[in-house]
């Protein structure tokens, strides 16, 4: 506890100062134009991203009682397609307060939180008010986060905010605050599960917090083979077939039948890995690993988020699984 708390800023458990008046106008002009400017999109008929679709189904569906709602765009039930439990509050805004005006409001609101939580992260690192007001405007900035909250709708700009602020609270002290907000980010996206694996490595190499680094990673990494193994298999039937495929459930039944097909099927194991295992794995892991082990903060972690950002930023994003982890990291 000693050494963990030599490693916070003192400045921590201090109240933070307000922003700036930049940083404040900022918010605001980001979260107006990425609401004018999706809303002119879909009302002009010209939003043609295939997710603000399979929402605006799945919410209509889900807020008119069908809470096991099945998407036929991806011909699998919604709760699986995401793992998304924030489906179900959302639902009843998006009947009741504005269908798709109410989603891309909540995610300009959820962005803001974000860039708010930067600020508070930028202070808390003993940054000027000023200086940490920049940061917060260069974060509304990144490419990635500009393109991936524009003619769209995804979960994952509702779990940021709360990845942010997990992030502060962790910072400050405040175990309870931090637990929530991890908690909260959990229900909103499967893949958040990465990043928090990926934090609990960080903590581990790079801060020597070993007991919070091992919560982390366990967790994390125990809770996501539960969902890939357990959960969607046995309660979320019917088109989860080829993502079980793709997850090695074909080497066996439940977790004690793959780790045993591991070994009895190596060969199979290594070409499926090699095949089709590989290179979605490094799409997923990539963003957040490499950063995590090239260290905190330094300069060759921020070029690697740097080009992974350029890559999200071009029309060929499209064909890259899990952009947005991108984003989280």
């Amino acid at each position: 506890m000693q050494d963990a708390a030599k490693h916070r800023p003192s400045v921590g458990c201090q109240r933070a100062p307000a922003p700036s008046w930049m940083l404040v106008s900022a918010i605001i002009l980001f979260g107006g134009f990425q609401v004018v400017v999706s809303a002119h999109k879909f009302y002009n008929l010209e939003a043609a991203t295939m997710d603000l679709g399979y929402f605006e189904a799945v919410l209509w569906k889900i807020s008119h009682g069908d809470w096991w709602a099945f998407s036929a765009i991806f011909q699998s039930p919604a709760l699986g397609t995401d793992a998304s439990f924030w489906l179900y509050p959302l639902a009843y805004g998006f009947r009741y307060l504005g269908g798709a005006m109410f989603l891309f409001f909540v995610q300009a609101v959820g962005t803001a939180a974000a860039a708010w939580g930067i600020y508070r992260a930028a202070v808390l690192h003993q940054l000027s008010p000023r200086v940490a007001s920049l940061v917060g405007i260069l974060f509304l900035l990144y490419p990635a986060v500009i393109g991936g909250s524009q003619f769209d709708f995804h979960p994952d700009f509702i779990v940021l905010p709360f990845v942010v602020w997990a992030y502060v609270y962790y910072q400050m002290d405040r175990r309870w605050g931090y637990y929530v907000c991890l908690f909260l980010a959990v229900l909103g996206k499967d893949v958040v599960l990465v990043s928090i694996v990926g934090w609990g490595l960080g903590l581990i190499l790079w801060r020597r917090r070993w007991g919070d680094g091992a919560i982390a990673m366990v967790g994390g990494a125990g809770l996501l083979a539960a969902e890939v193994m357990w959960l969607i298999p046995t309660y979320l039937h019917g088109g989860t077939e080829q993502l079980q495929t793709a997850f090695y459930s074909y080497l066996g039944v439940g977790m004690g039948g793959v780790l045993l097909g591991m070994v009895s099927r190596f060969p199979v194991l290594l070409r499926h890995l090699i095949l089709v295992g590989g290179p979605y794995l490094v799409r997923i892991l990539a963003p957040v690993f490499g950063v995590v082990l090239l260290g905190s903060a330094t300069v060759p972690a921020m070029l690697s988020l740097a080009a992974l950002n350029a890559v999200s930023a071009f029309p060929a994003q499209h064909q890259l699984f899990y952009q947005y982890q991108v984003i989280l990291a």
